[in-house]
């Protein structure tokens, strides 16, 4: 969707090209009212019989040429953990500060220059699952699980607004790139649209037939949407309507990446998959984790992707996928499922958050 501005990880052997990919993941999201606890496929070595990753890949833009997983000795720069588990993570746009949504109800935010300074801001009793910083850097959004969004004024930790018309938790938000629209996803089925000054909601968005899991703007401030349903929609401002639906998968679409020139597009499936698509042709659909790809994330420049996965209670793991130039992937091995994943502006560091609670800073 375009706005105008009025309206607007268990360690996985590196596998042979001719082998199948072996990774783990699993989250439990407690909504109060509703919690879901879902019991996914675990595959071994051998757990893809679908055609081999050699075949997959085979004329497309992606050619791997190296996998590795990295060692005890690339341990992460940083890592806090708190009770209970850590949901969602995600960089300031100039890339100094780290934010961090947790199922106590508070927010994280952490001063990457000095890990040792931080600050928590307290959003209430509910689970916060989605956080986002406004483009400027001077607000935060966030969604929880009792239905409703907030948007608070960093400086002061001040809630400015509460977005209140989902009915059940609210999973994804994101803001438009002039900072103007918040969009939020929840797990009704329904996407709003918000004015951030004012705090009014100017659109609602109807279409998938399941949870709104994940949301995303391009650069070019095009709204995209992923659910339960295995949809990717993209819509259109002028007529609150999709324009595009990519029928993605037989499965639940857990996350969603858009690069920023809009080119490439990046889900992380139910049971592990992750797809890519460029230009809108799909170019990669390869198992990548042992239970759910719960996070994808591009690089600034598009040039990489890393997705985040794990088993409920068990390791979990972080692919950096390198898609342009000597295409590679890369395993980070964590010691519990990984619930989101986030890239620095520069590039240079991957935070993940997970499922016991943990928030860590990666060297990439």
């Amino acid at each position: 969707m375009k706005f105008s501005k009025v309206g607007r990880v268990t360690r996985c052997a590196p596998p042979s090209v001719e082998g199948s990919f072996d990774f783990s993941a699993r989250v439990e999201r407690n909504l109060g009212f509703l919690k879901s606890v879902c019991h996914w496929l675990r595959g071994g070595a051998h757990g893809v019989t679908r055609p081999t990753l050699a075949s997959l890949l085979a004329g497309s833009v992606f050619v791997l040429l190296s996998v590795s997983t990295k060692t005890a000795a690339d341990e992460p720069i940083w890592a806090s953990k708190q009770n209970g588990w850590a949901g969602a993570v995600t960089f300031s746009a100039e890339g100094s500060l780290l934010a961090s949504g947790h199922s106590d109800g508070t927010i994280r935010i952490q001063l990457i220059a000095n890990t040792k300074k931080s600050r928590v801001l307290k959003v209430g009793p509910s689970p916060v699952g989605a956080v986002a910083f406004s483009p400027l850097g001077k607000t935060l959004a966030s969604g929880t699980y009792d239905g409703a969004a907030q948007i608070l004024e960093l400086k002061t930790g001040k809630r400015l607004f509460d977005l209140e018309r989902h009915k059940g938790g609210v999973l994804s938000v994101a803001f438009s790139p002039d900072g103007q629209v918040l969009a939020t996803g929840g797990i009704d089925a329904t996407i709003w649209l918000w004015n951030t000054g004012t705090g009014i909601p100017f659109g609602k968005l109807d279409g998938h037939k399941s949870w709104v899991n994940a949301i995303a703007f391009d650069a070019q401030g095009i709204l995209y949407s992923a659910g339960s349903d295995g949809l990717i929609k993209i819509w259109s401002s002028e007529k609150n309507r999709a324009i595009k639906t990519i029928d993605a998968t037989n499965t639940e679409i857990r996350s969603l990446a858009v690069s920023k020139d809009g080119r490439k597009i990046a889900a992380g499936l139910r049971y592990g998959t992750v797809k890519l698509w460029v230009d809108g042709a799909e170019q990669i659909s390869v198992k990548s984790h042992q239970g759910d790809a719960w996070s994808v994330a591009f690089s600034n420049d598009g040039q990489f992707l890393v997705s985040g996965g794990g088993d409920w209670k068990k390791p979990g793991d972080i692919k950096i996928w390198t898609l342009e130039g000597n295409k590679s992937l890369t395993t980070l091995s964590d010691n519990a499922e990984i619930l989101s994943v986030a890239i620095s502006p520069d590039g240079s560091y991957i935070a993940s958050a997970s499922g016991d609670g943990s928030v860590k800073i990666w060297r990439r």
